[in-house]
């Protein structure tokens, strides 16, 4: 086997790896830093999960296994020899999901699927928006809850309404559902009398997402309110880092027209190959 485990002392160089062409790896900056942060504050957490890449290679190529989740990024020049050798060194199993890679690799993962004999269940682009932004400009464009409202973390009574937005739930998806609340950064609009009405979350790639608002809620900005209480709690966090968040309902799409409004603008497309139907959004903040 050719492979090799990234140690923790390895990643943060990896991840500085990928401040060269911003924003085109913001999402692997992003990734990184996330599970840097996760093994300092959790050390268990670095039997979960794996940072693969070839022996002897320190060039940016990974692959992050982490459950049945598998994202992957190359700063070399294509046609990722480099990449694709990892790649088919990988024992892949029939339930893994690739997901947040760039459209790029798309032929190498397809081409690989297909030699493996693997089954793609479900496919769908997204498209990643970005601003400059710091806790300052965030501070400035937020506001208060509405009357009668207030904003506060998920909490593990929240779980079921959350799993209820998700197609095709399993048993996986509540232990991730149940770690994310634990471990990650949350953030709900709740009414007076403990209702949730709109909640994003920040999941275990570093993206911020399952921005959600209970149906008959939408159209009244809760979606956009949610966001900017969440951005304003990452922008807190030291070193500055990208968010994105994926939106889990089409009718959401008001919400990223809102903010483009308000100056974000559409960066590259990712790729999301997974056996559940999930994301079909994915929206962006960078932070200067």
């Amino acid at each position: 086997m050719q492979l090799a485990k990234l140690s923790k002392t390895v990643l943060p160089i990896y991840r500085d790896l990928f401040k060269s062409n911003w924003p085109k790896y913001m999402p692997s900056y992003c990734v990184l830093q996330h599970f840097i942060n996760r093994f300092g504050q959790h050390p268990e957490w670095e039997e979960k999960v794996k940072f693969l890449t070839l022996k002897d290679t320190l060039d940016g190529t990974y692959a992050l296994i982490y459950g049945p989740y598998i994202c992957i990024d190359s700063i070399e020049a294509p046609p990722y020899p480099k990449l694709e050798k990892l790649l088919y060194n990988m024992d892949l199993k029939s339930d893994q999901i690739f997901a947040n890679f760039r459209d790029d690799f798309r032929p190498l993962v397809l081409d690989l699927l297909r030699i493996r004999k693997l089954k793609k269940t479900f496919d769908v682009g997204s498209k990643i928006c970005f601003f400059n932004v710091d806790e300052d400009y965030i501070s400035g464009i937020w506001k208060s809850p509405p009357a009668g409202h207030h904003y506060a973390s998920l909490t593990i009574q929240d779980l079921n309404q959350v799993l209820s937005t998700i197609p095709n739930p399993t048993p996986r998806s509540i232990e991730y559902l149940k770690t994310v609340i634990k471990y990650n950064t949350t953030t709900g609009l709740y009414r007076s009398d403990g209702l949730l009405i709109s909640w994003v979350m920040e999941h275990d790639t570093g993206v911020q997402g399952n921005v959600c608002v209970v149906p008959e809620f939408f159209r009244m900005n809760f979606a956009r309110n949610v966001l900017v209480e969440h951005g304003l709690k990452i922008s807190r966090k030291k070193p500055y880092f990208p968010i994105f968040t994926d939106a889990v309902h089409h009718k959401l799409l008001i919400c990223l027209v809102s903010l483009i409004m308000n100056g974000f603008i559409i960066s590259h497309q990712l790729d999301l190959l997974r056996n559940l139907s999930r994301v079909i959004l994915l929206l962006g903040i960078m932070y200067k």
